[in-house]
């Protein structure tokens, strides 16, 4: 069972072993003043659109405008974070709940896991011509009026539902969703052709697949790209599945001893270091660390650790220390491994709330903690507190995810929220102050 406790959320280290470790000193350091005093980061957008809850949200590292989500409501959205582009791209191929999203280390594509079995990999579009209403220069007073009622806002309102992992198994469609015919073309019932305001709303559809890759047997969980454009993939079904994206085939299919029955991976990343490597979280608080180079499932995984007392949502190599591995719990705590000696942590931080799918900034490793008591704390891998956020402006739901813009100037948050699904903070936002 899920945690409930909704306190302040305050974030404590305890070292366990004096080992060095990367300071994290970067912009999101600079944020604060000389004295340490840390930064306060107001809300500087919010994206809407789906109808359900968002489970993840990532940014791409080569393209710097792009911010994916992943909704229940069983479609992926792609958003330009600069604002150069009013609409969204709407993936809606999927019949189940949309897991995970995540972006190709170098090309405009994204691979998307899904509770209907399947992994798709599409394309981004090429950013388009915004359209004239009717052929107009300028918005009709309509268009005007929706427009500032919107302001930053981008897309329609939905519900959300309680939970901090995606749970949804497969679903059937449901009234006034995206639907697909028979062309593959998809087809929004409320979308009215030719009104601008309507595509601001409802956002444009990404009609192609590049391939969707079929093997598993429960919904899968994570799909994560590897090394040589491979995809490694966790699923229900306990297999973390790795595919080769020109057959579309299962080359290694990796079943961890350490899962007993009732249980599974519950998220994957791999080493930015060696992208054969990466680590695999699991629902009974251990973490398992494969190298699929090893090129048979029983020497794939090279390391077990007992990482937590509960379920482990997420595990992450850091980007400035290759044997750096961070984990999240259930059980509140954020735990620093040095994978050569895992025996014990190198340090704990200590939250008062089950810890979402946390994530560490490229350029510093300065992790952002999405917290079940609808918080999210910035510190770096030492427990530092950098930043602060307006914690009355954050979600009304729980936060389940946190992304970092690549220059780390932003940072984005999702959480359960039916009015705020996703609020990029940084400094200049709504009454932040440097």
């Amino acid at each position: 069972p899920m945690p409930r406790a909704l306190g302040g959320g305050s974030v404590s280290k305890v070292n366990v072993e004096k080992r060095e470790l990367p300071t994290g000193e970067g912009q999101a350091i600079q944020a604060g003043d000389k004295a340490g005093k840390k930064a306060q980061w107001g809300p500087l957008r919010e994206f809407v659109g789906h109808k359900d809850i968002v489970w993840e949200i990532s940014t791409s590292p080569h393209f710097l405008n792009y911010l994916g989500s992943a909704s229940a409501d069983r479609t992926a959205r792609i958003f330009l974070v600069d604002g150069s582009y009013p609409y969204s791209w709407i993936y809606a191929g999927h019949r189940g709940s949309v897991n995970s999203i995540r972006f190709h280390p170098t090309e405009q594509m994204v691979a998307t896991a899904s509770g209907d079995h399947t992994i798709h990999v599409w394309k981004i579009p090429k950013k388009p011509k915004v359209p004239d209403r009717e052929g107009s220069k300028q918005p009709d007073g309509r268009f005007r009026e929706r427009l500032a009622e919107k302001e930053n806002r981008v897309g329609i309102i939905g519900h959300a539902s309680p939970s901090l992992l995606p749970v949804s198994a497969p679903e059937s469609p449901a009234n006034n969703s995206v639907l697909m015919d028979s062309s593959s073309r998809f087809v929004d019932e409320e979308r009215r052709p030719g009104d601008l305001g309507d595509e601001i709303l409802h956002g444009r559809h990404v009609k192609n697949v590049l391939l969707e890759l079929k093997g598993h047997t429960q919904p899968v969980m994570v799909a994560d790209w590897c090394l040589n454009d491979q995809i490694i993939s966790t699923s229900w079904d306990q297999f973390a599945n790795v595919w080769n994206m020109e057959s579309g085939s299962i080359t290694l299919q990796i079943a961890d001893p350490s899962l007993q029955e009732n249980h599974t991976h519950t998220n994957v990343g791999c080493s930015p270091f060696t992208p054969s490597m990466g680590a695999l979280s699991c629902s009974n608080g251990k973490v398992s660390v494969f190298d699929i180079r090893a090129g048979s499932a029983q020497n794939s995984i090279i390391l077990k650790i007992d990482a937590h007392d509960d379920m482990a949502t997420s595990a992450l190599f850091s980007p400035l220390e290759e044997h750096t591995l961070v984990t999240s719990s259930y059980d509140r705590a954020i735990k620093v491994w040095d994978v050569r000696a895992p025996r014990q942590p190198v340090s704990v931080l200590r939250c008062r709330s089950a810890v979402g799918r946390f994530a560490l900034s490229s350029r510093t490793a300065t992790l952002a903690i999405p917290l079940e008591d609808r918080r999210t704390k910035v510190c770096n891998l030492r427990g530092t507190r950098l930043i602060n956020l307006q914690q009355k402006d954050s979600h009304k739901g729980i936060t389940s995810g946190a992304a970092w813009a690549a220059d780390e100037s932003v940072l984005f948050t999702c959480g359960f929220d039916h009015s705020r699904p996703i609020i990029a903070w940084g400094v200049g936002g709504r009454r932040s102050r440097p």
